[in-house]
Formats: structure tokens, sequence, C-alpha cells
């Protein structure tokens, strides 16, 4: 499908793959896929589990805008170096995406630039627009993973903040309900059959993750970045109430937008649907170029 706001055709894409060394000395997986003279530039962030060449859908969606795109694997995912499902600190996160946009800047420079975050993708990229306030246009966020759909009783979350100060890399099944991600049954056995996606989480990255969360609702208000957050009302793995408390709070040039019966991954609904998301995405990236 076609999305001629810019009017591009895909087939004129280049994919690349690479590798950067992080700060901490790991190799870091990533990958662009490069339009010929781009109206602008993503820079793509995965969620908990998955990894960058899910997104197929987004990147044929932007390239055919005339958009450039550039992703890449977090720690403890898909082809980056590390424990599945493990990082060791917080700010490592953080740091992969100041290196995102130094590649982004690199490999289009002086375009206009956006970042889009999902899921746990999208918890690091809204603590990264508050603590960092990067020069970029702005921000798509999905689905983001402020509080979980059903908060874990206290009890819980206490007890994983006692092991992780103990045993910070020990990693348990994260139990997703993979039926959870969308409602296409292709699109889940497609999850399901993917060999570089997990269901792994450590205690540490856990808690960190859960404590980015709450620290990103209470500091919203100092938000500067334009941001578009969306999130389907028919979530059960992310909280739709959270996005909205988060978008409330933030003000300025924040747009909330609820997606009716979406499910968590609405960048990887049936076609039409997700078309309307794409359709969302674009123009408002239109708007702010």
């Amino acid at each position: 499908m076609d999305y001629p706001i810019f009017g591009i055709k895909s087939e004129q894409m280049e994919h690349h793959e690479y590798t950067w060394k992080s700060k901490t000395g790991s190799n870091v997986f990533g990958q662009s896929w490069l339009v010929e003279s781009p109206k602008a530039v993503v820079g793509i962030i995965h969620g908990m589990g998955e990894h960058s060449g899910r997104y197929n859908y987004v990147v044929d969606a932007l390239n055919n805008a005339g958009i450039s795109v550039v992703a890449y694997d977090q720690f403890g995912h898909g082809r980056t170096e590390g424990k599945r499902g493990h990082v060791s600190d917080y700010d490592m996160l953080l740091g992969c995406v100041g290196e995102l946009t130094s590649k982004m800047v690199e490999l289009a420079p002086a375009k206009p630039m956006f970042l889009f975050g999902h899921s746990m993708g999208g918890n690091v990229l809204l603590n990264y627009l508050l603590r960092r306030n990067p020069k970029i246009n702005g921000a798509i966020v999905s689905a983001p993973w402020l509080k979980l759909a059903f908060d874990p009783p206290a009890i819980q979350v206490k007890l994983a903040k006692l092991v992780s100060g103990l045993l910070p890399g020990l990693v348990q099944a994260s139990k997703l309900d993979v039926k959870a991600i969308s409602r296409d049954p292709k699109e889940v056995q497609r999850y399901v059959d993917d060999s570089l996606v997990h269901d792994k989480i450590s205690t540490g990255f856990f808690v960190g993750v859960h404590e980015a969360g709450e620290w990103a609702l209470e500091h919203a208000a100092e938000l500067k970045t334009p941001v578009l957050l969306y999130h389907g009302t028919a979530d059960s793995l992310t909280s739709h109430d959270a996005s909205k408390s988060f978008v409330d709070k933030a003000g300025g040039d924040t747009t909330f937008k609820s997606l009716d019966g979406f499910y968590h991954e609405s960048h990887n609904e049936s076609e039409e649907n997700r078309a309307k998301v794409f359709k969302m995405i674009l123009e408002w990236i239109g708007t702010h170029s």
C-alpha cells in the first residue's frame, strides 16, 4: 500500500546493516532503510522481547512517504550482544538512543528528525526526551510501558526490587500473553515463529523500566519535545490510562490518540487498521517537519 503524502515508492529504498560499539564496549546491531533525498528521518526504538526487524510495516509506510528509517536492537535483544532480557543499568538504554540520533544525523544530515518508540521502547523514549531534551522535531510514542495494564501487587514489586538489589541479572519468563499483541492471528503467529523474539526479563531490567515509568509520569510537565502518543483501548499489556495521564500532565505540543479496540501493537494490526495508524503518524510528521 502506498502512502503518497510525499510521493515516493519504497522500491527506491536501500537497506544497510551495521554494528556500533556502545560506551560500555558491547556491540550493538543496527540497520537502516534509506530513501533518496529523504524528507525526514525516523529512528525506531523497539519493545521488550522483540527486535528492530519486526517493524517492516512501519518502515514500508515511512519509506513510501519519502522518509528514511534507522533502528537498532536494544541490549539483551535481537542481534545485539548481551544476556537475553537483561541490561545492567537503565541509563545504558538512554545512551543507545543518543547513539541512534548520531547515526540518524550521519545518514540524513540536516533533515527533520523524529524518534519512534513502542512499549518498553516508548518508556525509554519518553525518559530520553525528559532527561536529555534532544534537538529533534518530535517523537511518536506507541503504547508506552509507563504502567502495566494490570499493576502487579505492591508486595510483588517490593520483592522484585529486593531481588534486583541482590541478583539484578536473574532472568525469568515474562509470561507475555502473545495473543494480546494483535487482533490479527497471522501477526501473532509471526511473533511466535520469530527466532529472535524471546520471553525473558531480568529483575534488574524490570525494576529499571518500572521505576523509569513512574519517574516519567511524575515529570511529564517538564516535556519540551512535541509528542504524538497513541494507545489502543483494548491493550491488555500496557496501561492506556497511564498514557492519557502522561499527555494530560505534559500539555504543550503533545497529542494523545485513543485507538478504539486496538491491541498492543497497533502497527501490526490488519492492513486496513494499521493503515489508519500510519496515516495519523504521517500527517503528524508532516505538520512538524
